[in-house]
């Protein structure tokens, strides 16, 4: 008997023109759409950081709104279909979530990525930290780290409607989240979660991260959003050009009504 597939039309962004790639103009540049048969027992649904709280309201409201519209139809949908749901809501959350034990080992702490290291001969370690007199370099571009975790750390938690259940996984950090994906022989990864612009790709379990390891990924598109500035809020533009840069370098996307349908649609598959 053959192997339920879902059916799911996805895209992604490309830099040139087929019948032109040289010579080409950026109006030419423009998306394209297949329809990709992806093996249900291949497959894992991600949930980055969704969290219950966070410091910036209208975020908040705008991530609620998604979590309750857009992710929770995704999650049944992906539990029905026998789709393995796997949450990765940051370290210090997961580890609030016994399931986050199952094969966490020591050395699989998350890491940040980089992308080069410190000369310990240049620049000085006062500069490289912006200590002293360095410090009018520093840039506080969100609310300091021990202020955050004394308010939220002990209220943070995955948000409520997906709590994660019993046959659900959790992880701490990208090498578990590898290690569990290699036990369980899983190759294509359905990506929903927070924030578009950063932990969604950033995060050592994010879609960079997983993307260069060769694994395949489809992001749900309306089932993210980013942080946005003060100018671009009002139309969500920075969600906007980072899906189209993870639709560029790193994933397919899709949409969640695509996803539901192709779960719905998996168990008549010939």
């Amino acid at each position: 008997m053959q192997k339920p597939v879902l059916k799911i039309p996805a895209r992604y962004y490309r830099l040139y023109l087929e019948e032109k790639p040289y010579g080409c103009l950026e109006k030419d540049f423009h998306y394209v759409e297949e329809l990709l048969e992806i093996p249900v027992v291949e497959s894992v649904l991600i949930l980055v950081d969704c969290w219950s709280i966070h410091y910036c309201e209208s975020y908040l409201s705008r991530s609620r709104k998604i979590v309750e519209e857009k992710i929770v139809p995704v999650v049944d949908a992906a539990r029905r279909t026998g789709v393995t749901v796997i949450h990765a809501p940051s370290s210090n959350v997961a580890e609030k979530y016994p399931q986050s034990s199952w094969c966490f080992e020591k050395g699989d702490e998350e890491r940040f990525p980089t992308y080069a290291s410190v000369d310990p001969e240049w620049p000085p370690r006062e500069f490289v930290e912006r200590m002293g007199c360095f410090s009018v370099f520093n840039r506080g571009f969100s609310p300091p780290r021990e202020t955050w975790e004394h308010v939220y750390r002990e209220k943070l938690m995955i948000a409520e409607p997906l709590t994660p259940q019993p046959n659900d996984y959790v992880v701490r950090s990208g090498r578990q989240l590898h290690r569990i994906l290699k036990k369980l022989r899983k190759l294509h990864l359905f990506y929903a979660g927070f924030a578009t612009n950063m932990c969604l790709q950033h995060r050592d379990y994010g879609v960079r991260a997983m993307s260069e390891m060769g694994y395949n990924i489809v992001l749900l598109r309306d089932c993210t959003a980013a942080i946005e500035a003060h100018d671009t809020v009002n139309r969500l533009l920075a969600t906007r050009i980072f899906v189209q840069e993870i639709e560029t370098k790193y994933a397919w996307s899709t949409t969640s009504k695509d996803f539901i349908k192709a779960c719905i649609n998996s168990s008549k598959n010939p």
